[in-house]
């Protein structure tokens, strides 16, 4: 049981990292934007968390596919890890926007001043 165990610390691992990440981006978004009107911070906080569940929940889908014998005759269709790697991509490249791109000292977004 060894791999089933090293599944699920990496699925812990992930889970922890995902929280802890998305953690810091909503303390800076409320630290960083605090004169943003209140109903587009909920949105921008709402958007950091809906991201860490969803790459939390791909993890978990590659970690139960990793546990269950393959069936060879049986059609895989994507694989999880694919998904996972696809999904990375497309949510740090979803809509132009990456969380960098209102952070001050990034080359991909200027801050506005509030003057």
């Amino acid at each position: 049981m060894p791999k089933k165990r090293s599944g699920r610390l990496s699925l812990k691992t992930t889970v922890e990292q995902q929280l802890a990440e998305v953690a810091k981006e909503i303390l800076w978004l409320l630290q960083e934007r605090s004169q943003t009107g209140l109903d587009e911070l909920k949105q921008l906080v709402m958007e950091r968390i809906t991201a860490a569940v969803e790459l939390i929940l791909t993890a978990f889908e590659v970690s139960r596919a990793a546990e269950k014998p393959r069936d060879p005759d049986a059609c895989s269709g994507a694989d999880p890890a694919s998904k996972l790697r696809d999904f990375c991509m497309s949510v740090s490249l979803s809509d132009g926007k990456s969380l960098d791109q209102d952070r001050p000292n990034t080359s991909s977004g200027q801050r506005r001043s509030t003057n």
